[in-house]
């Protein structure tokens, strides 16, 4: 569906449901491009864009960030990996405890109750920054963080394809109609001929 609120208009397609509910959408304007997994908190985004002052100009987190890479006249690029793996983690945790009890190999090949706490992890991750610059004959780019912006965006990718890959070919295996060869059709054992006995009268 196409409809049009707070200057952008939302392009949305209608809920996948079952155990994650997905209501996938974009916001598009002459200043910005606004994808998420539900058509809510992307008119929030978009609706908290047209407030100033931004949330994220008013963090001292994304101040400091931002002074680390000369400005961008390209492109730019921000992201809070810290805020992005608790979010993230929040979400995919419990659906993983989920996955294990209707997903008998998860449970086995992963062990859900050793994973890290969030905040263990959390406090190393830092702000991936990216400005792109147009200098000379061709273009600068410059990033700062834990990786560069290009490395976590083929790192997610990847992470992406792997779990995708993993549980197609976990579902096959454990699938009863694709494990092994069908087994043949049984042949009807013939009886041995019966010869006639005479009669006695």
């Amino acid at each position: 569906t196409r409809t049009e609120q707070n200057g952008a208009t939302f392009y949305s397609v209608q809920p996948f449901g079952g155990f994650v509910p997905v209501h996938p959408a974009i916001a598009v304007s002459d200043k910005f491009l606004c994808a998420g997994s539900d058509i809510g908190q992307v008119k929030s985004a978009v609706a908290r864009l047209g407030q100033p002052p931004r949330e994220l100009e008013k963090s001292a987190t994304f101040h400091d960030a931002v002074i680390r890479v000369p400005v961008g006249d390209s492109a730019f690029n921000y992201v809070d990996t810290r805020l992005l793996y608790e979010r993230v983690d929040a979400a995919v945790r419990p659906l993983l405890l989920m996955g294990a009890t209707l997903y008998p190999a998860l449970g086995r090949t992963v062990d859900l109750a050793k994973l890290p706490p969030t905040e263990a992890i959390g406090k190393h991750l830092s702000p991936i920054v990216m400005s792109q610059r147009y200098e000379g004959d061709g273009y600068v780019t410059e990033s700062v963080g834990p990786v560069t912006f290009r490395e976590a965006t083929i790192g997610v990718a990847g992470a992406v394809a792997g779990l995708f890959i993993y549980f197609r070919e976990g579902l096959k295996a454990g699938a009863p109609w694709s494990s092994g060869t069908p087994d043949p059709m049984p042949t009807p054992e013939e009886s041995p001929p019966v010869s006639p006995v005479p009669s006695p009268f």
